[in-house]
């Protein structure tokens, strides 16, 4: 009985592995001040369902394919707007509303659920991305609309009592960094912002031309031992 050369099956085993191989990066990368990050898996974002003192940050649903006017937006920022301070909003604006541009993106929820003994608040939290900000949703009726492209805990707050109000202020402090300069909130609410980033380079697809120049590699070395053991 002939006997396979085991380093064939390296070879062979590692170019079927690299045909869809994906390196995954966390894009939400660093925290400052009164903030943590967490991991959104299996959490309940709803109010009681992650309460901290400090606002959590999660990574949502990573690298989606959004096709223009789809999204409504409460922010769409440029370089412009770096240094500026911008409040939650009470109610979606009625005329001239924001929606994110044909592309793929990436999301992250800010969420601030203290316990229920009264309004509470917290600020001065800094959270740093991997890629540049291009958009935020704060008010309940659009981070509600989003959730089915984004959203990635196991659920969310369906009504009025998830946003960020008018008394809630933060600041685009670079590209891809943004400060929860002040948030309150009351027994029976939370305050959530959406931080919509460009995408992350996530995956990294090896070329069909290498994926099978490695498969030939391996087959290579298979018949090599076949025929070394001939002899």
């Amino acid at each position: 009985m002939k006997k396979i050369n085991l380093n064939a099956i390296i070879y062979i085993m590692g170019a079927t592995l690299l045909l869809g191989q994906s390196i995954a990066q966390a894009s939400l990368v660093g925290v400052s001040g009164n903030g943590q990050i967490s991991n959104i898996s299996g959490v309940d974002l709803v109010n009681g369902g992650f309460e901290r003192a400090l606002i959590s940050g999660f990574n949502e649903l990573q690298n989606v394919n959004v096709t223009s006017g789809n999204v409504l937006v409460d922010y769409l920022f440029t370089e412009a707007d770096i240094g500026n301070q911008f409040t939650g909003v009470n109610e979606p604006a009625e005329e001239g509303a924001l929606t994110l541009n044909s592309g793929i993106y990436d999301s992250h929820i800010l969420h601030f659920d203290p316990d229920d003994s009264g309004s509470i608040g917290v600020n001065n939290a800094t959270f740093t991305f991997a890629q540049n900000i291009v958009a935020v949703i704060v008010n309940s009726t659009y981070l509600n609309a989003s959730d089915s492209v984004f959203g990635a805990a196991n659920s969310y707050n369906s009504g009025l009592d998830r946003r960020a109000e008018s008394s809630d202020l933060f600041t685009l402090t670079s590209n891809s960094s943004l400060r929860i300069d002040e948030v309150f909130t009351g027994a029976g609410a939370i305050d959530q912002f959406r931080v919509i980033t460009e995408a992350t380079t996530t995956a990294t697809t090896v070329p069909i031309p290498t994926s099978l120049a490695l498969v030939s590699l391996g087959l290579a070395g298979l018949g090599f031992s076949r025929k070394k053991k001939t002899f």
